[in-house]
């Protein structure tokens, strides 16, 4: 009796630690799991001296589509947006929910170009998807900033920063693609 209770909760602990861990809306991980994962990948990237990108993503607009069509239209943009991702994006790739309105992506052994690459496949995916049928649809658009681990970045912490700080500039023109390390910073607007 004692063995069967010890497992029951043994599989009890382990079903809440995989919970803890994930966005139950858009079934992506959470910014937790997002955390503990990019310092797992950017302890191989510096042992193997290989690239790790990293995407922070805005969805734009997120607020106006609550306000004007219902929280159920909100959510279904975030859904829509996570599966539309995840049609565009590499089986080692990460995508996680980092909160409102906000993902990360993390992309083992990615330079920046097919970083951007990816970034602007996610972008289009993303566009392209309805979010309020009917006569005149609804569509959401995301804003995606970019950034590669180079000798100059500290740790993954300051990887993200760039990250985010990249989603600032793509966030001038929404809909759009934008990293801070080109040798001047290129926006990709849609």
């Amino acid at each position: 009796e004692l063995r069967r209770v010890s497992a029951e909760l043994s599989a009890s602990n382990q079903k809440l630690r995989e919970a803890g861990m994930m966005d139950m809306l858009t079934g992506c991980p959470n910014r937790r799991y997002a955390m503990d994962r990019i310092h797992q990948e950017w302890a191989m990237a510096a042992r193997t001296e290989r690239p790790l990108a990293c995407m922070v993503v805005d969805v734009d607009n997120l607020k106006q589509i609550n306000d004007h069509h219902g929280h159920e239209a909100g959510d279904r943009a975030l859904k829509l947006v996570a599966s539309a991702f995840k049609g565009e994006m590499r089986a080692q790739e990460v995508l996680a929910r980092s909160g409102g309105d906000e993902f990360i992506v993390i992309c083992p052994d990615t330079s920046l170009g097919a970083a951007l690459a990816c970034a602007e496949r996610m972008r289009a995916a993303a566009a392209a998807q309805p979010i309020v049928g009917g006569a005149r649809p609804v569509h959401t658009s995301v804003s995606i900033g970019v950034a590669v681990r180079d000798a100059s970045t500290p740790d993954p912490e300051a990887l993200i920063r760039m990250a985010d700080q990249s989603a600032y500039l793509a966030k001038r023109d929404r809909n759009a693609v934008a990293t801070m390390q080109a040798e001047r910073p290129a926006r990709h607007p849609a």
